[in-house]
């Protein structure tokens, strides 16, 4: 267990230096341009020159924020297609054929899912072959920590009904999509012309798109493992009589007590040490109360009951009371105010946000998605560049800043607050009534 999290502090540990050096290189790249009189537009007037009158050399070193950040904003923006934008565009495909013919057009104005699903497979074998497609290459995408409800005929047949009632122009989605893609590529070589990239420049650009692609690859791998893992608890709690939710929270070591025992053990032998013993049923229960896990260099922390409360308070005892104001890694530009909700998982996204409402979370996953299109903006205590919630907001076009650290801690349901994107800050403005 241990081994698996240092591995993954190591894939956060490169993604931090790999936007570092980013940073700093396009920092330098920029200031070198901007000394050749390029970039017009970065140069400003001191203050001492605004309130004084006078005509003062511009310092060549400096940068104004707001318009590197809208560089990097531009260099950071994926060049590929993300699994979204794949999978939403298939759809809006399948949805341009419907169209054309309009008798299948006409069924998705009924409200049986069950009736236009049969009606399709015994009338439209081209659209049930398309839609076969669509899961089985994307049937994971619903699938979150929290929610195991895969892709299915059913959820698809809802989604073209959606797409139907909302009316929007089909092939003008179809058109966005496709040249979301082919702007970020012209924009980044525009930008490429302008700053003058150099060879560790494009380097650390192709490294970045290549860490993009990781990431969708690492999420997928992770809901299909989820997926798995899930169906063989089942089997276990199907064979051996325990119940599939105590399962849900054994560790791996634990897993595998049970199965060489074939059942859980009323041993007080506890679960620190479960190769010695039986497993501990009650501390397992305990977990789901209240349970306070912390990875560290030296170890795994980790408690139950009221222990997990007091240590929980303890690590978040910060006076974070007064702050009104925090910054995070500006991951999409742009403005919103919103009030705020805080979701720890993407039932409760789902459950909570309505439109115009500012996400606020530790991290996002592809099941937090449909609560990510009502948003006006997102804020997360975790991820940089890279993250889930950065490329989404990226293809959404909504103000995302990532990594605030405190996002959840600090700010409560219901209160208004102010994310400025283009500077990567978080303002507070009305607490929750």
């Amino acid at each position: 267990m241990l081994r698996y999290h240092a591995q993954s502090f190591d894939i956060d540990s490169m993604d931090i230096m790999l936007e570092e050096r980013m940073k700093k290189k396009l920092r330098e790249l920029m200031v070198s341009r901007n000394k050749l009189g390029g970039l017009t537009a970065l140069k400003r007037e001191s203050k001492s020159a605004k309130n004084n009158k006078e005509n003062k050399e511009f310092n060549e070193t400096e940068l104004n924020e707001s318009e590197f950040n809208s560089t990097y904003s531009i260099l950071t923006t994926s060049t590929g297609m993300s699994y979204l934008n794949k999978e939403q565009l298939a759809l809006y495909k399948i949805a341009s054929k419907i169209k054309k013919t309009n008798v299948l057009y006409k069924l998705f104005s009924y409200d049986d899912s069950d009736m236009i699903a049969i009606k399709i497979w015994e009338d439209a074998p081209e659209i049930k072959k398309e839609i076969e497609k669509l899961i089985k290459e994307y049937w994971w995408t619903s699938i979150g920590w929290s929610s195991w409800d895969e892709r299915t005929i059913g959820s698809y047949i809802e989604a073209l009904k959606k797409i139907f009632k909302e009316n929007p122009n089909v092939e003008d989605e179809i058109e966005r999509i496709t040249l979301f893609v082919m702007n970020a590529k012209k924009e980044r070589e525009r930008l490429a012309k302008e700053v003058r990239f150099d060879k560790e420049m494009n380097s650390l650009i192709d490294i970045f798109d290549h860490y993009v692609e990781i990431h969708d690859w690492r999420k997928e791998i992770q809901m299909k493992t989820l997926v798995v893992m899930n169906k063989f608890l089942h089997e276990l709690s199907r064979r051996y009589g325990g119940k599939f939710d105590d399962l849900l929270w054994c560790w791996p070591e634990e897993i595998m007590i049970y199965i060489k025992n074939g059942a859980f053990g009323s041993n007080s032998e506890k679960s620190e040490n479960p190769e010695k013993g039986e497993i501990d049923l009650e501390k397992i229960r305990a977990r789901k109360e209240a349970f306070f896990f912390m990875v560290r260099e030296d170890g795994i922390e980790q408690h139950t009951g009221e222990m997990a409360i007091k240590r929980r308070k303890e690590e978040l005892a910060a006076d974070v009371a007064n702050i009104q104001d925090f910054r995070g890694i500006i991951a999409s530009l742009g403005k919103a105010q919103g009030h705020v909700k805080i979701c720890f998982s993407s039932s409760e996204a789902l459950q909570k946000i309505k439109q115009g409402d500012i996400i606020v979370a530790s991290m996002t996953m592809p099941d937090y998605l449909p609560a990510m299109k009502k948003a006006s903006a997102i804020v997360t205590d975790e991820g940089g560049a890279t993250s889930h919630a950065a490329i989404v907001s990226r293809e959404l076009k909504i103000p995302c800043i990532v990594g605030t650290k405190i996002a959840t801690k600090i700010l409560s349901d219901g209160e208004l607050i102010e994310v400025n994107a283009n500077h990567g800050v978080v303002r507070r403005l009305k607490k929750a009534e």
